[in-house]
């Protein structure tokens, strides 16, 4: 529901037009709004995936299919409240009145600092583990994550 509430304000903003009508590289793909709502929860599953692959490494477990689903389930709700955060965040980036591009970055950080320290508690209950040693855990599956957006993002840019 967070991600169709997210494509929602960036149809609202003009960013869904903006990548439907983008016709380079992998955007030729998307070519109305249901495809790029789907473009959306593909990318934003990235992040609770690469926090689930993090944790069964961190387990020692073999990472399959069986000990990836319920971890990766369990990353979703908080990765939801992020993309939304983030979405909303980086829309209102976009426009022009200095004040609504402060308070998209003021709604960017805010998201990420709630996925951060929710994912760090996580790591650390689950896992049994310090707070410090689960923050690495979050910041390396975060900085994967981002890799990967920006790896889809250069993709779609063509």
């Amino acid at each position: 529901m967070s991600l169709g509430l997210a494509h929602l304000c960036a149809t609202a903003f003009g960013e869904a037009d903006d990548l439907v009508a983008n016709r380079h590289g992998l955007a030729g793909l998307i070519t109305d709004d249901t495809s790029a709502l789907v473009l959306r929860m593909v990318v934003f599953a990235l992040f609770p995936l690469m926090m689930a692959v993090r944790f069964v490494r961190s387990r020692g477990l073999v990472l399959d299919r069986k000990t990836l689903r319920l971890p990766f389930y369990a990353h979703c709700y908080p990765a939801s409240v992020f993309a939304l955060g983030l979405s909303l965040g980086t829309n209102l980036a976009r426009l022009p009145d200095w004040r609504l591009r402060m308070g998209g970055l003021v709604v960017v950080l805010a998201a990420l600092a709630y996925y951060a320290i929710v994912e760090t508690r996580w790591f650390a209950v689950q896992g049994k583990v310090a707070l410090w040693r689960a923050f690495g855990s979050v910041l390396r599956a975060l900085a994967e994550g981002f890799a990967l957006l920006l790896l889809a993002g250069v993709m779609l840019a063509g």
